[in-house]
């Protein structure tokens, strides 16, 4: 998202308005999944019917062990 100003709080808000049945989201290094983990968790509380999908770098690097890191999302590209 084009906002970098946003905090964590105001994006799970954004996010949440829009009411989306799907949420994208991407984790470039493997560092990212604690904020993607924490991301998606508030996400999914907020929006239980969502589908979440995340992708990116360190998905393809960690693929076996995606949902012990990140167990909000639904599925991973």
């Amino acid at each position: 998202y084009k906002k970098p100003e946003l905090s964590k709080e105001q994006l799970i808000e954004l996010v949440v308005e829009k009411k989306p049945d799907i949420v994208l989201s991407t984790a470039i290094a493997q560092a990212s999944l604690d904020t993607v983990d924490w991301l998606t968790t508030k996400i999914k509380q907020r929006l239980p019917k969502a589908k979440i999908i995340v992708g990116g770098q360190a998905i393809n690097h960690c693929q076996e062990r995606v949902f012990e890191f990140c167990p909000s999302i639904d599925n991973f590209l």
